[in-house]
């Protein structure tokens, strides 16, 4: 069971003629039962740091790359990578193409795209652990990309000595690439939650992008905003028993 703080203009609506003294000196808690929760995984359980690309490429000779975090979700080409409609090959065609590098290798070109990954956090695999001790349900939904996946699985053996044992930490999880769907899209929320037969209200979305945190809002989940000021514990905060 979890705490979830009321909004104060909720309660003002609904207690229209109770004294205000009253009311701005109680807090107001709606307790519901939390039941499951989705992690994004870049920027709340993986630190990151997307103007490394730009100047990875920079170092690499690139032309044309106008602002060093120029490979943004809104740019088409790895709007395409991230939802599965272009391969790796594809993918890195076109970049070296748009950036001049056509004469980099691929190693070279991955080692580039990679450095927006900086390391899992620290101590993540213990609080994955602690959540699941107390029966949440856990799932990832990830805007990614097969580059990423496969650094995903290098860094988690680096740090964890063992490829998959963060991925194993989850119920499921769902990589856009994988799926053909990506956040902030309605019918990417909509998928996991029918098809892991998930209540909205109970479940928890956790997000560092206001966007997706909107939608997910729209659609009855609990939520979340990890912002940059955040670590792991302020999590475990946020689910304290009542």
């Amino acid at each position: 069971m979890s705490v979830y703080k009321l909004d104060i203009n909720s309660v003002n609506n609904c207690c229209k003629g109770t004294s205000k003294l009253f009311i701005t000196n109680v807090v107001y808690y709606l307790v519901v039962m939390l039941k499951n929760i989705i992690f994004d995984l870049g920027g709340v359980l993986i630190d990151i740091d997307v103007k490394r690309i730009g100047l990875a490429f920079l170092e690499l000779g690139a032309k044309n790359l106008v602002r060093q975090n120029a490979f943004h979700r809104t740019d088409k080409v790895l709007h395409q990578f991230e939802s599965g409609q272009i391969e790796p090959d594809e993918f890195r065609y076109q970049v070296k193409k748009m950036l001049r590098l056509e004469h980099i290798s691929d190693d070279e070109f991955d080692r580039a795209w990679n450095t927006v990954l900086i390391a899992y956090r620290i101590n993540v695999l213990e609080f994955l652990h602690r959540l699941r001790e107390k029966n949440y349900r856990l799932f990832l939904y990830s805007n990614t990309n097969a580059i990423h996946h496969k650094r995903f699985h290098q860094m988690c053996a680096e740090q964890f000595d063992a490829e998959d044992v963060f991925e194993d930490a989850f119920d499921h999880i769902y990589y856009s690439y994988i799926i053909g769907q990506s956040k902030p899209g309605l019918e990417g929320f909509r998928g996991i939650l029918q098809e892991q037969s998930l209540v909205a209200s109970e479940t928890l979305f956790i997000d560092d992008s206001v966007e997706n945190i909107r939608v997910a809002k729209e659609l009855g989940m609990q939520v979340l905003h990890f912002t940059a000021n955040k670590i792991l514990a302020d999590i475990e905060t946020f689910l304290q028993d009542a």
